[in-house]
């Protein structure tokens, strides 16, 4: 996605201002990147996912699945 301007702060694929909606709850990774392997961690990174996922709310599915199969 872009706005049409190359002069506007973003991830190298999505500016901010394409990424925030108004009315959402909005997060902003400061040197977290679009894409692996660019200039730092990615939003796939699993240290990355740890600091964004429980914002989200949204359950991670791989920690769901092992609390799902501990013994009760």
């Amino acid at each position: 996605a872009n706005c049409g301007r190359g002069d506007v702060w973003g991830d190298s694929i999505t500016p901010l201002e394409c990424a925030f909606l108004d009315g959402a709850a909005n997060l902003e990774l400061p040197e977290v990147w679009h894409n692996p392997g660019d200039r730092g961690p990615w939003y796939g990174h699993p240290d990355v996912i740890a600091e964004w996922l429980p914002r989200s709310g949204t359950r991670n599915p791989i920690a769901s699945a092992r609390d799902d199969s501990a013994p009760k």
